[in-house]
């Protein structure tokens, strides 16, 4: 099933086997796009987007990662935006854009706490890290002030979020 290829997609990501990893996403996108299942080609451009990411590509990582989010936004898939809230976090913290990447991981973190949810161990440890390393390049009150507006954005308010 498809869900069960996104887990094998997230697992090679996980694992570093980023050509493995595409060569499915590629597999799998072309057989869900035809089925009109937008929810799933999002997640598979999450996936897409993290590859380019740990493999330096910040440009294709953010292309995929904004179209995910808008995808998730538009369809009111929250438990969804704040995953994606998540990696437009790590991508802006790539790019250099630290104030962008606290944003995103504290309207990540406001939307988690308003729906009851919680991140996966993995991915807790990967934005704790990289906040920490924010905090400590941004200065705490810069840091503060940033967190502040990701944490009070709504998930439709993504164009604040990312500070565009």
């Amino acid at each position: 099933t498809a869900t069960a290829g996104l887990v094998l997609v997230s697992a090679r990501r996980r694992i570093r086997e980023h050509d493995r990893a595409l060569s499915l996403i590629d597999k799998l996108s072309e057989t869900i796009a035809s089925l009109g299942n937008a929810w799933m080609v999002a997640q598979l451009g999450i996936e897409r987007g993290l590859v380019a990411l740990e493999s330096g590509d910040v440009g294709t990582a953010e292309k995929c990662i904004r179209s995910s989010l808008a995808t998730f936004v538009e369809k009111d898939q929250y438990p969804d935006v704040s995953r994606t809230l998540d990696a437009a976090g790590l991508v802006a913290n790539s790019a250099g854009r630290g104030d962008q990447a606290v944003r995103c991981f504290a309207a990540a973190q406001a939307l988690r706490t308003t729906l009851g949810l919680v991140a996966l161990p993995p991915d807790v440890e990967t934005v704790s890290d990289v906040c920490d390393s924010l905090r400590t390049s941004l200065g705490a009150q810069r840091f503060t002030e940033a967190w502040d507006i990701g944490s009070s954005a709504s998930a439709e308010d993504v164009a604040t979020i990312l500070g565009e």
